[in-house]
């Protein structure tokens, strides 16, 4: 009885350490896993307002947004709504906008939407009055006209210098730039909220626009009064703190927090909740299984010792004596198990973590990465500043009364030469109108007009050509947009031809596929007529010659068959000198004979793993390139 004691004592204590022990590692293992996640999303989202912070400030320096905010004329609103096109598309955001001093919107990318921007007012948003301060802005907010979440980056348009403040314009990205990061993570509970606790965005929708902490009354009517956040209501999530890093709901559920502040917006943090019970879930149901049949295989031994020793209590000295030594042994063993399992753990320790190192490594290299895209991004915005259209003003005579710098840069010509002259003798080097003309038919008809033209430099242009109406509605001048799709056509051309060469190869593919079902016939045939002819003979070498040729037409057929890319992939070990020499053959027939074929093979033997049709194919591409090339 007494050793039966001690042996449960002994268990209890061991199985109270790796219970211990266990607890200790899995809540370390879940901290360490939610800050790798916040860091995570923190650093995306920062990446992703850095890069429109730039781009913003790009849009401001633009000379048509200057002029623009500036002027307020028909035409430099023309040109900067090609501008704010042109970004909108770039960036893939929601709106870009131009706003003069009094926050009267002026020219918008989204201008022919019903929900469009221009004439409305925004000098109450956050955004407008400190970018008028001479500095940027990050504002998140609800769209009070679209009704959709964005993210409003926005920066001053200056004038003649640093204090002279002539516009703020701005770019509204959508929240699913960052919130796409965010519904990643399935683990928990991940959103960014606004400096009163207004949750923006979240990987659960039903918390969105809720307060995640308890706010006061005042509160809630400063998040009215804001309209950052639309009409309400801002329902509380019924979160509250335990202390720092801890937290828990309306059901007593209690939540690990983790916290992190967004540098570039202050007062909006990245939060992320963790259930205690998930991370006890992690560990207790493997510790139960494993500490359960510890304990039952203890019973049992220790029962049967128990039994043996009652039984034998008659016995002599000795024979207590083996039956003491049967029991430490057993006992012995259980201890060998137990250190067996405590290596099994440490090894399954070191296992995970080795995978948190390679999953550390793998978000550093994202991070890098996105960095890396970033400064790609950058460097291809830089390239948007492309040459807009030709734009140029007409008279009734066909007179350029003005022109853009579009126009000057495609006619090699200053403005100030173009001006006055006849639209026909500038593009054409003609003494007369050109027929047909889309200025002359738009003057006409009251309409706009459309036309493809061809110059004598052998440029297709794309014109467009606009009536403008007079106070009386008479039509006095027309605006022709001129647009080069010259490389266009020929795309279009290119196109057509790579279709027809894709019919080519689907032919291909499906007479080598009959052909093939053939060849497979002759050869079955062939193996049986071999079997039916007894020795040897002239007939027994003629089928040996039919069935040689008939295996090289199946090889052929094979190689059609990957050329229409209809062959399935077999990938084996195969040294690339031999895949060359047996390619030359084939670049024969592909190679006309006024063309030298030489193969230089390599002496080291190189050997890959490939699929030999493949490799072949990719031999006969680069020949008949380089043939194609001559």
């Amino acid at each position: 009885m007494t050793l039966a004691l001690l042996s449960l004592i002994s268990t209890a204590i061991s199985g109270y350490f790796y219970y211990s022990s266990s607890k200790d590692y899995s809540y370390r293992d879940a901290y360490k896993r939610a800050d790798s996640t916040i860091k995570i999303a923190v650093a995306r989202i920062s990446s992703k307002i850095a890069e429109h912070q730039k781009a913003v400030r790009t849009l401001a320096g633009q000379k048509e947004i200057r002029t623009a905010a500036a002027k307020k004329q028909l035409s430099s609103i023309i040109d900067v709504n090609s501008v704010l096109d042109h970004f909108n598309t770039a960036m893939e955001v929601d709106v870009c906008y131009l706003m003069d001093r009094s926050g009267n919107t002026i020219a918008s990318s989204n201008r022919n939407e019903p929900d469009s921007f221009v004439g409305q007012n925004y000098s109450f948003r956050p955004y407008f009055t400190q970018a008028l301060k001479g500095g940027p802005s990050i504002y998140m907010a609800l769209g009070v006209t679209s009704k959709k979440r964005g993210i409003y980056y926005s920066y001053p348009v200056y004038g003649n210098g640093v204090a002279d403040i002539i516009g703020v314009v701005v770019i509204k990205a959508p929240v699913e730039h960052i919130e796409t990061g965010i519904k990643q993570v399935t683990e928990g509970t991940l959103l960014l909220a606004g400096p009163h606790g207004v949750i923006f965005a979240a990987n659960r929708d039903d918390w969105l626009y809720h307060v995640l902490w308890s706010v006061s009354t005042d509160e809630i009517q400063m998040i009215s009064d804001s309209k950052q956040f639309g009409a309400g209501p801002w329902n509380w999530t019924g979160m509250k703190r335990i202390n720092p890093d801890r937290a828990s709901d309306n059901t007593g559920t209690e939540y690990i927090v983790h916290e992190m502040t967004i540098n570039s917006s202050p007062g909006w943090k990245v939060v992320y909740l963790w259930t205690f019970k998930s991370v006890s879930d992690s560990f207790m149901v493997p510790l139960f299984r494993t500490v359960g049949n510890i304990i039952f295989a203890l019973f049992i031994i220790i029962g049967l010792a128990v039994l043996v020793l009652y039984k034998k209590a008659s016995w002599d000295i000795t024979a207590r004596k083996e039956a003491e030594v049967r029991l430490e042994k057993a006992y012995g063993e259980l201890e060998d198990r137990v250190k067996d399992r405590t290596a099994d753990l440490a090894n399954s320790n070191e296992q995970l973590k080795a995978e948190i190192k390679e999953r550390t490594r793998v978000e550093d290299a994202l991070i890098k990465s996105e960095t890396g895209f970033r400064d790609l991004s950058q460097e291809f915005n830089a390239l948007l500043n492309a040459i807009p259209d030709s734009l140029t003003l007409l008279s009734s005579d066909l007179k350029i009364l003005w022109a853009n710098e579009g126009a000057s840069a495609f006619l090699d010509k200053t403005v100030t030469d173009i001006k006055g002259k006849h639209c026909y003798s500038m593009w054409h080097n003609r003494s007369e109108p050109c027929k047909p003309c889309p200025v002359m038919r738009a003057f006409v008809t009251g309409n706009i007009e459309s036309e493809t033209v061809r110059t004598p430099d052998d440029r297709i242009w794309d014109l467009r050509a606009v009536p403008i109406r007079n106070e009386t509605g008479e039509i006095n001048k027309v605006i022709e947009v001129a647009r080069d799709v010259t490389q266009h056509r020929k795309l279009e051309e290119q196109l057509l031809h790579s279709q027809k060469m894709e019919a080519v190869g689907q032919l291909a593919g499906g007479v080598a596929h009959e052909f093939n079902n053939i060849l497979t016939a002759i050869i079955n045939n062939i193996y049986l007529a071999q079997k039916s002819t007894e020795g040897g003979g002239p007939a027994k070498d003629n089928l040996e010659k039919v069935l040689k040729l008939s295996n090289n037409a199946a090889i052929i057929a094979r190689e059609l068959l990957a050329f229409s890319r209809k062959q399935y992939v077999d990938l084996s070990p195969m040294k690339l000198n031999e895949v060359v020499k047996g390619a030359e053959s084939l670049l024969k027939n592909f190679i006309s004979e006024d063309i030298e074929i030489r193969v230089l093979l390599t002496d080291k033997e190189p050997t890959v793993l490939a699929d030999r049709h493949q490799m072949e194919q990719v031999i006969i591409n680069l020949a008949t390139n380089a043939r194609d090339a001559m």
